[in-house]
């Protein structure tokens, strides 16, 4: 699809946005492009006055106009308001978006072990949906079950505090692998599996009074629930299992768990963190007293933390046994005499290099 977007019209118009994603360039994911408005070409003047008019109602904290929206196109759809696919929906490509540059930039962060490297927030990827008519100089606004309406002139828009770091540069290859799930070819099953794992991940990543991070340990677990298909019962367990068999390498660091029969049991490190994590969620869901040293795993690093690292894992170790990631690799792996180049380009893709931060490996 071109950047120049939407045919002369007099109906009335929809446009999804994202205020204040500051993404520099388009990006593609699926059938989806998210592109900057200051690069857009439209060329139906009156949506382009409207937009503009609309768009320059957003400051940030000092009262001047951003340049940070991007606007959300598909491939069949420019401003006209569009019932999807079941298959591609916005709000996935959104979610697509949100962990393609939230969780790199936390295994970034463990890689180089530098707190600093702070990533961004959910907030920073606010999905707008605006109808409105071109030339109209009045703009309504509903959040949740009210509307709010006025004269664009005399509404601004100011910037979330809670956006995060400046650190946000999406991971092109995951984020072309997520988009491939918005197909009609993609398994159902995982399309569906995956998109609501990255709904709670995208929650989990929601700054605000209203959340605590001891309700982002329950929701990024219940993430990992989705993702790995827990079953009913003994989830911790399932759990540690589960990590067990995706995560420990040879030069793995072990040490000794209890089964639910209180046997003790060798595993690795990063099954080790999986039983502490999610004994700290039943803590968490079960109405326990906690502390804020309850969330600390070592040092600086939180257990919220880890879980980012671990969740890229497993998304990635997914999406790369499935030939959706990674194929460049699969096909070195598969020839022997690049297969030994190929094992420290697969460490970095499914984040094995932020093991040694966590002291998971020598």
């Amino acid at each position: 699809m071109s950047n120049d977007a939407a045919k002369p019209t007099q109906s009335p118009c929809e446009v999804l946005f994202m205020p204040w994603a500051d993404l520099g360039t388009p990006l593609r994911i699926g059938p989806f492009q998210f592109v900057p408005w200051s690069s857009l070409s439209v060329v139906d003047s009156g949506i382009r006055d409207y937009l503009d008019t609309y768009f320059g109602r957003h400051v940030d904290h000092f009262g001047r106009v951003v340049d940070s929206v991007a606007i959300l196109l598909h491939d069949s759809h420019d401003f006209t308001p569009s019932a999807y696919r079941p298959y591609e929906q916005p709000r996935d490509a959104a979610d697509a978006l949100i962990f393609s540059t939230i969780a790199p930039q936390v295994v970034a962060a463990m890689r180089a072990n530098d707190q600093s490297l702070a990533p961004p927030t959910a907030n920073r990827y606010q999905l707008v949906k605006q109808n409105f008519w071109p030339g109209d100089e009045d703009v309504a606004v509903r959040v949740g079950d009210s509307v709010h309406a006025g004269r664009i002139e005399r509404i601004t828009f100011p910037v979330p505090w809670g956006v995060g770091g400046s650190f946000a540069l999406p991971d092109e290859d995951m984020a072309g692998a997520l988009g491939e799930l918005l197909t009609s070819t993609a398994p159902s099953d995982l399309r569906v599996r995956m998109f609501r794992a990255l709904e709670w991940f995208r929650v989990a990543h929601t700054v605000g009074d209203g959340t605590s991070d001891f309700s982002k340990v329950a929701m990024m677990a219940t993430a990992f629930e989705i993702l790995l298909q827990f079953p009913r019962g003994r989830k911790r367990w399932f759990f540690v299992n589960k990590i067990e068999s995706l995560l420990r390498r040879p030069e793995t660091m072990t040490t000794t768990v209890n089964d639910p029969q209180g046997q003790p049991c060798t595993v690795g490190r990063p099954a080790e963190w999986a039983s502490d994590f999610y004994r700290l969620r039943n803590r968490v869901v079960h109405g326990d007293e906690l502390q804020s040293a309850d969330l600390r795993f070592d040092g600086w690093i939180t257990h919220l933390i880890v879980a980012d690292v671990v969740f890229w894992q497993c998304v990635a170790s997914e999406l790369y046994q499935r030939d959706f990631l990674g194929r460049s690799i699969s096909t070195m792996k598969a020839d022997p005499l690049q297969a030994i180049l190929a094992e420290p380009l697969e460490n970095q893709l499914l984040g094995f290099e932020a093991h040694t931060t966590l002291k998971w490996k020598p």
